[in-house]
Order: C-alpha cells, then sequence, then structure tokens
C-alpha cells in the first residue's frame, strides 16, 4: 500500500514528500518499503491540493513497482548507449555493424550524449537531425582518429582514466572510444591533445567533413538512437521511447 509522509525544515517550511509503497518480502520474511522524494510540481496549490498530488504521484510509483517499472532518472544517453552498442556485439550483431554504430555515436553524444534518459524529448532528436544538416555544424564535427602513441601517452600518466578524462574535460567513455580508436569529434581529440601538451595532429588523424550529412546518413543516426531508446524502453528505464516520436528525414528511393 502507498502512502505519504511530509517532512519539514527547522522553520517549518515544507521539505518535500516522501513516498513509500510496499514491495513484497525479503529473504527474512521481513516487509520491504520503496520510497522516493516528491515536491509540488506547481506554485501556488494549497494544502489539501498538495496532500492530494502527492497521494496520486504515491499510487502511481506503487503502479511502476507492481509492474518492475521503476524509471532511472540518472543514467544519461550516452552512458547507456555504450551499454547497448556492447551488448549488441555481444548477442552477436556484425562487427562491421558495431564499427559503423561506434563511428556515428561521436556526433550523437555532441547534441544530446549529456542529457538524462528520462528527460530526452522528441524536439532534441529533431533538433539534432536538423543541425546533422547544416553545413556550419557539419565542418566542426570533423572527425578525428587516435594514432597509437596515443596509448602510449595516456599510458605514461600513470593516472586513472577517470581522472584523465576529467581534467581532458569528457567523460570517461569518450576516453575509452578514443584508446579504442574509434573516430570522435575534432573537439574531443583537442581537448585531449591539449592536455597530453601535444597538437591535434600529432596524435590524431583527422578527417574534414565539409558538407552536410544526407538524409540517408541522418536517417542511419535516428535508426541508432531507435535502438538504444527501445532498449531502455524494452528494459523499463523510460516511459516510452521518444524516437519514435521524432521526425527523422525519409529515404527516397
Amino acid at each position: 500500500m502507498a502512502y505519504i509522509q511530509a517532512r519539514y525544515r527547522k522553520n517549518g517550511e515544507l521539505l518535500h514528500y516522501r513516498l513509500f509503497v510496499s514491495d513484497g518480502l525479503d529473504w527474512t520474511g521481513k516487509q520491504r518499503r520503496r520510497y522516493k522524494t516528491w515536491v509540488p510540481d506547481k506554485p501556488g496549490m494549497s494544502q489539501k491540493q498538495i496532500e492530494k498530488a502527492a497521494l496520486a504521484a504515491a499510487i502511481k510509483f506503487e503502479e511502476e513497482i507492481r509492474a518492475g517499472y521503476e524509471i532511472d532518472k540518472r543514467k544519461k544517453f550516452h552512458e547507456y548507449a555504450e551499454y547497448v552498442i556492447d551488448l549488441k556485439a555481444r548477442t552477436g550483431l556484425s562487427p562491421t555493424t558495431i564499427e559503423r554504430y561506434r563511428a556515428m555515436l561521436p556526433r550523437i553524444f555532441d547534441e544530446i550524449g549529456h542529457i538524462k534518459l528520462t528527460d530526452i524529448r522528441p524536439y532534441h532528436l529533431n533538433d539534432l537531425y536538423k543541425h546533422l544538416a547544416e553545413n556550419g555544424v557539419r565542418n566542426k564535427a570533423a572527425i578525428a582518429t587516435a594514432k597509437k602513441v596515443v596509448k602510449k601517452k595516456v599510458s605514461a600518466l600513470k593516472k586513472s582514466k577517470h581522472l584523465i578524462a576529467e581534467m581532458a574535460g569528457f567523460s570517461h567513455t569518450t576516453l575509452n572510444a578514443i584508446l579504442r580508436g574509434d573516430a570522435v569529434t575534432y573537439q574531443n581529440a583537442e581537448k585531449l591533445a591539449h592536455y597530453l601538451g601535444y597538437s591535434v595532429c600529432e596524435l590524431f588523424t583527422v578527417e574534414d567533413k565539409f558538407k552536410p550529412l544526407s538524409d540517408k546518413t541522418i536517417l542511419e543516426h535516428h535508426r541508432l538512437i531507435s535502438m538504444i531508446l527501445a532498449q531502455a524502453d524494452k528494459e523499463l528505464l523510460i516511459p516510452y521511447n521518444p524516437a519514435a516520436k521524432a521526425t527523422p528525414p525519409k529515404q527516397f528511393k
């Protein structure tokens, strides 16, 4: 059964509500409880309206738990995308397709990699597709591939990958992609080169792209995003697949 508990600051001001849900028994036979915090999302609500809304949120929370469904509000797109690509590689997707997917990820991460899975909306994807079709954005998204010397330079630092990535100014998944030899954006290559004290050309092979992506290629990016978000939907991490409601370019025959 779901119930709510108000929590207040020392001055008597409402801090938030805790929503409690019973979730069966643990291995010792004791009742398990799940909880989450909730705050009013509309200003000017009366106390009665707040309590009614909090109870409704608690009931919804209970329904999610009963269905085995609990939204992950922390995981970001770039983290989950790496997981899905690895999952597809382990379950038999061809190496060529995996390589193609990894080559597309840097452009996608530049736009939506930092966004939490639950915060991604169709308009984020539509903006991404629009930007991929623009010359200016395309020019900034030149592709760079690390030379073999990069691994030696990073290893010589004798620091954790997480720390190196943080100091360079990008995620550790981006650093892993660089060290694997995956194509990354010029901006990320530039960040690592600057951190290591070298020019980009000394550490990376750069491929300039001066034309916007074709509709066909943008559609490939959309299909990759859709596959990743479909897996999140399947694993009950998001309420729906926003890619299914986005508007990618049409592929003409």
